[in-house]
């Protein structure tokens, strides 16, 4: 988790798109929340859940 940020909008706008593949970031405020962006430029949201053996 190297890529944490407080995410608000500008933020998130001028993250950089990866040349290849996906790079998730982590918000600082609440940590199960991530911004996931790929190559193409898409930006999703991802939720992490704990369902006790693994995160899904």
């Amino acid at each position: 988790m190297a890529n944490k940020l407080n995410f608000t909008q500008q933020r998130i706008a001028a993250l950089p798109i990866p040349e290849n593949g996906r790079i998730d970031y982590h918000d600082s405020g609440c940590p199960k929340l991530t911004c996931r962006i790929s190559s193409t430029g898409v930006r999703s949201f991802v939720l992490l859940k704990w369902n006790g053996k693994t995160t899904q």
